[in-house]
């Protein structure tokens, strides 16, 4: 059994089934087969989805945070990064470096959260493994997005430069 499983079968409603929290679940609007429910509730899946997390919160009502965390992701997840309006100036590939950037790190991030969780359950190899996440950044590993963000840095601070001149210019009327 994993974490996210005990939390789920001891917030069942009395009586109820995981086949009567798949069809709950679809009366409130989410997309939850009765062998998904059947999966989570006995222990035998993999990483879930925010879909599937959100379903299973909002059917059993337990907090999300809950979840996520018994799931071994991160409980809090942050409204998406904004970045600063300066970033308008970025070329095409700074901000492909700067998105592999931020692939990475979500990578290493998790990849530490299964690390952890296998070594405190040997059982779980299934729930630590993350293809999809391993795919997100198109093959880039630490070093080539380290690469790629010095150089978008360097470019950044080459276009800042460039932006000063130009503004400088115009103030001198040239």
């Amino acid at each position: 059994m994993t974490e996210l499983s005990d939390l789920l079968r001891a917030n069942l409603p009395k009586g109820w089934s995981a086949r009567q929290v798949a069809r709950e679940a679809r009366k409130r609007g989410h997309k939850l087969s009765d062998a998904a429910a059947t999966s989570y509730i006995g222990g035998r899946h993999g990483t879930p989805s925010d879909q599937m997390l959100e379903a299973l919160a909002d059917t059993l009502r337990i907090p999300l945070a809950r979840l996520r965390s018994a799931a071994g992701l991160v409980a809090q997840v942050g409204d998406p990064w904004v970045p600063p309006e300066s970033s308008r100036y970025l070329r095409g590939d700074q901000r492909a470096a700067l998105e592999r950037l931020i692939a990475t790190m979500v990578i290493r991030e998790e990849e530490g959260r299964g690390e952890q969780a296998e070594a405190s359950s040997a059982d779980d190899q299934q729930q630590t493994s993350r293809p999809a996440l391993a795919v997100a950044d198109g093959g880039a590993d630490e070093g080539e997005a380290a690469a790629a963000a010095a150089q978008a840095a360097e470019s950044a601070a080459a276009q800042r430069r460039e932006i000063a001149e130009m503004k400088e210019r115009q103030k001198r009327g040239e």
